[in-house]
């Protein structure tokens, strides 16, 4: 399977509602519209794999309201890479009703926004 990185199947655009550092992890709420997906909410936990703090893995999960009001969620890990305040990770989504996404996200911590892409996988 080949996936075209330059076409997304679905973008969104998220406001970040919470940043906590402890240690090694940061977690980062976040909630938006997605398309296809109607309102989510992230939580991601960034673990930094070096003291440089440059890179690590994410795992989280997220729920999202879909436009006709049902309720999906879906677990989620991959790996991201961090320069100052901008994170971008990249990982995959098993969504409640079987639905699989390739997701990235461009996070940054000082505008408290995040954009969101992803491709279906099915």
């Amino acid at each position: 399977m080949a996936i075209q990185l330059t076409s997304p199947d679905g973008f969104g655009l998220l406001e970040i509602t919470k940043v906590q550092h402890e240690g090694e992890f940061t977690l980062v709420n976040m909630q938006g519209i997605v398309e296809r997906y109607g309102f989510v909410k992230l939580t991601h936990e960034y673990e930094h794999v070096s003291e440089e703090m440059h890179g690590g893995t994410i795992s989280g999960i997220g729920e999202a309201v879909l436009d006709h009001g049902d309720v999906v969620s879906s677990p989620l890990m991959g790996t991201f890479s961090r320069k100052g305040s901008k994170m971008k990770g990249f990982y995959t989504d098993f969504v409640t009703y079987g639905d699989m996404k390739f997701v990235t996200t461009e996070v940054d911590l000082i505008t408290k926004k995040a954009e969101l892409s992803f491709w279906s996988l099915q």
